[in-house]
């Protein structure tokens, strides 16, 4: 803070929690009146510039990053300075100075080399300042000034806006906004100077998203085209930077371009392979893939919807499958089942009728021995009990079919086109995989 009386400016280092420090005093010219805290040699440490009223000059004390500053060094400025701005009035990348004057009624701009020090002050007209500001007032990319006039000025009670003649007015038109996903963007558009009778701005416009630079295109009668890549999906959000030249400043505007999918969020479902051969009771092998379109990012259920061939199951690991950017697969495992041979078949009754051919034969011998008939009568009875037996053991219902006597048929022999279908909600997809059993 100044001291007008002490002719001194205080400085007070903060404890970090509200409170400060007792205060430091350091040397200015006469009567300061205002200070301005800004690096103004490029070091990051913070600087201070002082105006002194009585002195007609400001005093710039350097500082040396501990809260401690060096002393002063004064420049000469219009009568009675009130207030001191900073800001890059030129656009050459270093601090200037703005000091409003109350009595001389004029603002002074001190352009800044870039080491702490000024060079001789330009003056502009204004009213008999008692305060300014600095800001982009017509957001041309240059800093404005504001003076504000007191009621003894010769415009009194009014407000000075004293506008940049290096600022720029960018339009810039996307070739579409939004766009599509693929699809490659032109932006053109004009740069201008902002101020009436401007000279025409010259040299380069880069649109750039980041660190990355989509395009850049050189002026021609204040006009550009820059063709850039293509755009992921999404809001992206541009710069479009004028370079600037000897008579207009570094310029940048911001742009919002936005991209879509061509179509709706959608997927595809495909295998791998496409066919298989198998003996019945052996599994089959596939692997299913999801691929997803226009941002599909939901998860997909997968069955066997049709063509699965008879004492065949399928099933899927995993059961669902969520694509998102890259293809999802789930394994498909196809097991058919083995075929048995049955011990009797459904003329099951031919079978049993040889057993009693030795019967025949022996009973043709056996009559002629009256003696052996009550040993053929046993033998009889061994015989017929064993059929017996037998037709137990091997199934004698012959209402199973071809292998009734206890055998099962496996999965048929044959060509099978087995659907397979991936759902979520109402939408569907399927592939088809080929199966032959032998």
């Amino acid at each position: 803070m100044t001291n007008e009386t002490d002719n001194t400016v205080s400085v007070l280092l903060g404890n970090g929690n509200g409170t400060f420090q007792p205060h430091t005093d350091y040397p200015t010219g006469h009567t300061p009146s205002s200070v301005a805290v800004a690096d103004l040699n490029g070091d990051r440490n913070l600087d201070l510039a002082v105006t002194d009223y009585s002195d007609n000059s400001v005093s710039v004390l350097l500082g040396n990053g501990d809260g401690t500053f060096r002393a002063h060094v004064d420049y000469v400025t219009g009568m009675r300075p009130v207030t001191a701005l900073v800001a890059d009035f030129d656009g050459d990348g270093f601090m200037d100075l703005a000091i409003a004057n109350e009595i001389s009624q004029t603002v002074s701009i001190l352009g800044g080399n870039g080491d702490g020090t000024f060079q001789p002050r330009s003056d502009y007209l204004t009213g008999s300042a008692i305060f300014a500001v600095v800001a982009d007032f017509n957001e041309d990319g240059a800093a404005d000034l504001a003076i504000v006039n007191s009621a003894a000025s010769n415009r009194p009670n009014s407000v000075s806006i004293l506008l940049n003649t290096q600022g720029t007015k960018i339009s810039v038109r996307p070739s579409s906004n939004p766009s599509l996903v693929g699809q490659s963007l032109t932006f053109s558009g004009t740069v201008e100077g902002s101020l009436r009778g401007a000279k025409v701005p010259t040299c380069t416009v880069t649109v750039s998203e980041g660190s990355t630079v989509l395009g850049t295109a050189t002026l021609a009668a204040a006009q550009f085209s820059a063709i850039s890549s293509t755009l992921a999906v999404g809001t992206h959000s541009l710069s479009v930077v004028y370079s600037g030249d000897s008579s207009f400043q570094r310029h940048t505007v911001s742009l919002r371009q936005t991209v879509q999918y061509a179509g709706s969020p959608d997927f595809t479902v495909g295998s791998t392979p496409g066919s298989a051969t198998v003996v019945a009771g052996t599994p089959a092998s596939f692997t299913i893939t999801a691929t997803a379109q226009n941002g599909f990012a939901s998860a997909i259920s997968l069955a066997c919807t049709s063509g699965l061939p008879p004492q065949a199951t399928c099933q899927f690991s995993p059961s669902s499958i969520n694509p998102g950017t890259n293809p999802g697969t789930s394994s498909l495992t196809v097991n058919t089942s083995a075929r048995t041979t049955a011990h009797i078949s459904a003329n099951l009754g031919l079978y049993v009728s040889w057993l009693f051919l030795p019967a025949i034969a022996m009973s043709t011998i056996t009559l002629a021995a009256p003696k052996c008939r009550r040993y053929f009568s046993y033998i009889l009875l061994v015989l017929v009990f064993t059929a017996l037996i037998w037709i137990t053991a091997c199934g004698g219902n012959s209402s199973g079919g071809a292998n009734s006597g206890g055998g099962t048929s496996g999965t048929p022999v044959g060509i099978y086109n087995i659907v397979v279908t991936g759902s979520t909600g109402s939408t569907q997809h399927t592939s088809t995989v080929t199966l032959t059993v032998q």
